[in-house]
């Protein structure tokens, strides 16, 4: 896809973060405000060209927009709320996200969208395990992190991936996600959730990972 038709599809918003980067939650996944503010023409700019070299995974350009502002690097780039780690994500460029990755902090890492998803979700939904792993290596938390606006646990980045049918990211994630910390309810409604029987035995058919009363 092009990247005009891709910026067709995640149209810019207004909604730039307020709060001090280096003053974050210690335990929540969601350290950035949704308060909407007014953006004169310079601000809008920049968060069109974040949003374009996101997308052409052109880090050289994206670099010195982050530099000029720390705050863009929470700035809500679409509709949908995405940042640009969400947005690189979606563009699956992986020189762009390993840099990116770096660039960030752990905590900015964790930064949700509209729907209270990390940029986890949307690597795990692409397939990609070689994104996963960077991010996860990063902030180990990231795979128990998922949005709660529909009441349940579908948007585990396991489960994403699951659902979908990426068999070698489901065994990934299956791996590195905290089963433990879910109670027997929250475990049987996630195995529930996944469409797929070839996913559940593909999984538990893999002798290096552990069965986690999934």
């Amino acid at each position: 896809m092009s990247t005009e038709k891709l910026t067709q599809l995640v149209d810019i918003v207004v909604e730039p973060n307020l709060q001090n980067p280096d003053h974050f939650p210690q335990v929540e996944c969601r350290p950035t405000s949704k308060t909407v503010l007014p953006l004169d023409r310079k601000k809008r700019k920049d968060y069109r060209d974040l949003l374009v070299a996101t997308l052409k995974g052109d880090w050289e350009t994206a670099k010195p927009i982050l530099d000029k502002d720390r705050g863009m690097v929470q700035a809500r780039l679409t509709k949908g709320g995405d940042t640009v780690i969400h947005v690189a994500a979606l563009g699956q460029c992986t020189s762009f996200v390993k840099e990116l990755v770096d660039y960030v902090t752990v905590e900015e890492l964790a930064v949700e969208n509209a729907s209270n998803d990390v940029a986890l979700v949307n690597v795990a939904a692409s397939g990609m395990v070689q994104l996963a792993k960077l991010m996860v290596e990063k902030n180990n938390e990231l795979p128990m992190c998922r949005g709660m606006a529909d009441g349940n646990y579908g948007s585990l980045p396991f489960a994403a991936a699951a659902a979908i049918g990426h068999i070698e990211m489901a065994r990934y994630l299956y791996r590195v996600t905290g089963f433990d910390h879910l109670d027997g309810k929250e475990r049987t409604r996630l195995f529930f959730f996944l469409p797929l029987r070839s996913v559940r035995l593909s999984i538990r058919d893999t002798e290096e990972v552990p069965h986690n009363g999934i």
